[in-house]
Order: C-alpha cells, then sequence, then structure tokens
C-alpha cells in the first residue's frame, strides 16, 4: 500500500466487544499515524495527510491531531461502554532510532551499540507532541472517569535514551552472526523493541502501576 486510510469514527468490532469484559487495558499506539493517509469521519472524508496526488484538504493539526482525536476517541469509548473496576493505561510513544544520515535500509542506520548519553539524544518535535497528546488526553479521562482509573505509562523519554534496544539488521536469526558480513543494504528494524532491556523496564512499570491500582 502507498498510504493508509483510517476511519477517525470506528472502532474494530473483535476490540470493542470485549471492553467491558477487560480489567486492565493498555491502549499503546503511534508509530503508523505519520504514513500518509485519507481520514474519514461520519462518512465523509475529513482531510488528509501526505497526499498531494489527493484533492483535499491537509487535515487540521496534521498526523499528530489526529492522533491525539483517536486516543480522546478511544478513551471516550472506553469510559462510556465500561463497567465495574477497570484500570485503563495509555502509553507514550517510544521513537524509533533510525540514522538520520543513512538510508534506513542502510546496515549503519541502526547500529549504536550503547545507550545515548544526557544531552545526546536528537530532538524530535512531532514525538514531544505525539507524547504531550496522551498526557493531556490520560488527564482528560481521569476527570471524566465513571468508576474507571486512568493512567498514562510515559516511556518516551526512557526509550528515547536506547537505540540499543532495537534488532536492527539482525531481525533475522542467526543472519550475521559467525563472522558472515554484512552488505551496505539490508532489512534493518530501528522501530520494535527487540533486545533485553527496554521493554522489560516498560513491564516493570507497568505492573507496579497495576499492583497499586488495587
Amino acid at each position: 500500500m502507498t498510504q493508509d486510510t483510517l476511519f477517525l469514527d470506528a472502532l474494530t468490532e473483535p476490540w470493542t466487544a470485549d471492553v467491558d469484559a477487560m480489567d486492565v487495558m493498555v491502549i499503546s499506539a503511534g508509530h503508523w499515524f505519520n504514513h500518509p493517509a485519507v481520514y474519514y469521519d461520519d462518512g465523509q472524508i475529513a482531510g488528509v495527510f501526505s497526499r498531494p496526488d489527493v484533492n483535499e484538504t491537509d487535515i487540521g493539526g496534521g498526523y499528530v491531531g489526529v492522533y491525539r482525536k483517536v486516543i480522546r476517541r478511544v478513551l471516550e469509548y472506553v469510559n462510556e461502554k465500561s463497567s465495574g473496576d477497570k484500570l485503563v493505561v495509555v502509553s507514550t510513544i517510544a521513537p524509533a532510532h533510525f540514522d538520520a544520515r543513512y538510508a534506513w535500509n542502510h546496515r549503519d542506520a541502526c547500529s549504536q551499540p550503547n545507550p545515548y548519553d544526557e544531552g545526546e539524544v536528537p530532538e524530535d518535535a512531532n514525538t514531544a507532541e505525539m507524547r504531550k497528546a496522551v498526557l493531556e488526553e490520560g488527564a482528560a479521562a481521569k476527570r471524566q472517569r465513571r468508576g474507571l482509573r486512568f493512567d498514562v505509562l510515559d516511556v518516551t523519554r526512557l526509550a528515547s535514551m536506547r537505540p540499543d534496544g532495537h534488532p536492527g539488521a539482525y531481525i533475522v536469526k542467526d543472519r550475521y552472526c559467525a563472522g558472515k558480513p554484512m552488505p551496505e543494504t539490508v532489512n534493518n528494524d530501528c522501530l520494535h523493541w527487540c533486545a533485553p532491556g527496554p521493554v522489560d523496564t516498560f513491564n516493570d512499570i507497568l505492573v507496579q502501576m497495576v499492583a497499586a491500582s488495587g
């Protein structure tokens, strides 16, 4: 696909069918929102992002604005459709670490072997705005709750310090082990968190939140 089609007022039925049955819910999203897209709302095109080929107006607020609207609507839906006691945790975005000096599939685009030191993290205004959206929408949900407990798992700064937490070119098992040479062009994954450390910390924080909610 060259673009995404997002229906901003539609939630998938398999997920919505189980909302009231869940005791702990973790909502985590973000990275796919910066793809070229056409957005629908109430059956009509609400706007587009990065689609100069489509004769439609760019969506207000860009993809970060869409992200905020989606988080808000999901939390409103959960609040409306849930009964009894429930912990709802929204995670802030854990940023990717592709080195902007290289194409994504260059062997050096995801080769950082160590965590960043203080001051080394590249600034990313969009990531900061997406984090802000979750913090603000999470706070708003807390004020409107109906017996539910809303909280935010804020992992953005923690994750931003760990460029070594991605599989990089080693996404396929044993591909470049035992002295196998690495070509200049590879399939790189500097987005997902597969190496030990960061995801374990995310989970440790989440377990503490669950325990504290009891």
